[in-house]
């Protein structure tokens, strides 16, 4: 696995995000998709699935 290092401010920051993640609401556990919301807004952390998305929604949106 490769390292990233991001800014303290923004490391902070996530760090901050994680420590309020809830439940999910219909399992009530802590299921990955709580934390993709601190992972990809606060530390701009996201899976390669997203870039893949955005990158097929350009292509179609330039056709």
């Amino acid at each position: 696995m490769q390292d990233h290092y991001l800014t303290i401010t923004t490391y902070e920051a996530l760090l901050a995000a994680l420590t309020h993640v809830k439940p999910d609401p219909v399992t009530g556990q802590l299921e990955p998709h709580c934390f993709a919301e601190a992972l990809g807004e606060v530390g701009g952390i996201w899976p390669e699935t997203v870039l893949r998305d955005l990158m097929r929604e350009a292509a179609e949106g330039a056709a």
